[in-house]
């Protein structure tokens, strides 16, 4: 953690069982040897709360509070789907997930992980140009004419998403 001054304020322990020991990765992918890149990771504000997602692993979401408390959320995705990107939100937790094929960005319940709701995208698209959720609406922006369009949508969970969510009520 820093400073508003950009001082070191303290280190901040992260589970190792959760997480890996570190984010630089290797050339061979062992984990051993010297670190050639940096896995990438995202951080996001939620409220007095940082999220911290190494995207494109396995590894859970880090909650980070202003007081440096970590708290492990593991999202429980299908086999194989893992996180791309998280999509900023004003209350909450959405998820742009890989492989890209899926087309498929997940709500998530911030206290355990489960899914709440999958957001299937029509035509093939990729959910690559979701930019945030506000007030219910998916917002992105477009480019066309030499001007940036805002483009803005209303969710609606896919059908197997829903039907799953009913059947986990009864």
């Amino acid at each position: 953690m820093l400073r508003d001054d950009g001082t070191l304020l303290k280190f901040l322990q992260i589970p190792k069982e959760d997480v890996p020991g570190s984010m630089p990765g290797t050339r061979e992918g062992s984990g051993k040897g010297p670190a050639v890149y940096i896995a990438p990771t995202q951080l996001l504000p939620d409220g007095d709360f940082i999220l911290v997602v190494q995207n494109k692993t396995g590894f859970p979401l880090l909650e980070v509070n202003e007081a440096g408390a970590i708290r492990v959320i593991k999202p429980k995705l299908p086999e194989g789907v893992q996180i791309d990107v998280l999509v900023p939100s004003d209350k909450n937790l959405y998820a742009r997930v890989n492989p890209a094929s899926n087309g498929s960005i997940y709500e998530l319940n911030p206290q355990d992980g489960t899914v709440l709701r999958r957001f299937k995208l029509e035509d093939g698209r990729s959910g690559s140009g979701v930019a945030c959720v506000h007030d219910g609406k998916f917002l992105s922006f477009e480019h066309g004419e030499g001007k940036l369009v805002p483009l803005m949508g209303t969710a609606e969970p896919a059908a197997e998403a829903a039907s799953a969510s009913k059947a986990d009520r009864q």
